[in-house]
């Protein structure tokens, strides 16, 4: 159907969904054949997907619509980095995107659903968002006075071989309360060799200004 449309050289290209219902070996293919045809033809594709990862791999822009409106327009760099809400970041796949439920300018801290960070570098200028980096989250193994210091329940592990990583999803819920420990989860990335760490395992971090970024 690809070969058909182009018969007739057209200057745009329009595919809905073109991997829809394929098995991961032939999407890989046909995501390489369009990537080699696009270069090729030196012709603007529309590519329409719901499967972020897609658009990452194929476009060199990429404009988030959500509930029919236009949201955000930029290099998937810029919309990973620099999202404008809290709906494009969840839509961009980032991971560790929460609502700030409120802001104390006396003890300057925010307010999240799992509890509170307190800003020491950062200003607060009214921002709706709060993306913490899970590279810069520091795991604690020993008590600290630090005012960041959250307890938390290790969900799972991912070993990442080609970046050296394990991705920890921990549970940042109140222990004690079913409802709320089902519902808050944090990714935190750390060195494979960093700390030997198991599912199930109870541990503490921190978040310091640097892990944030808020908008």
């Amino acid at each position: 159907s690809i070969l058909r449309a182009l018969a007739n050289s057209p200057k745009i290209l329009l595919l809905d969904e073109p991997f829809h219902n394929l098995d991961a070996q032939i999407k890989d293919q046909i995501v390489n054949y369009i990537k080699k045809l696009q270069s090729i033809m030196n012709i603007t594709i529309i590519f329409v997907t719901h499967d972020i990862k897609e658009a990452k791999l194929l476009a060199d822009k990429i404009l988030i619509l959500i509930e029919g409106k236009m949201r955000q327009f930029g290099t998937s760099k810029e919309l990973s980095f620099l999202p404008n809400s809290y709906d494009v970041a969840k839509a961009m796949g980032l991971p560790n995107v929460f609502k700030i439920n409120k802001f104390n300018r006396d003890s300057n801290y925010i307010e999240l659903d799992f509890g509170k960070i307190y800003l020491k570098g950062i200003e607060y200028n009214g921002e709706k968002t709060v993306l913490i980096n899970p590279n810069n989250i520091k795991v604690e193994v020993l008590d600290t006075s630090d005012k960041n210091i959250f307890h938390c329940v290790i969900e799972g592990i991912i070993f990442d071989i080609l970046t050296s990583k394990q991705i920890l999803t921990v549970n940042t819920g109140d222990i004690n309360d079913k409802k709320s420990f089902n519902e808050h989860y944090l990714d935190i990335s750390l060195n494979i060799e960093e700390l030997k760490l198991e599912k199930n395992q109870k541990i503490k971090f921190c978040i310091n200004d640097d892990s944030l970024q808020l908008f």
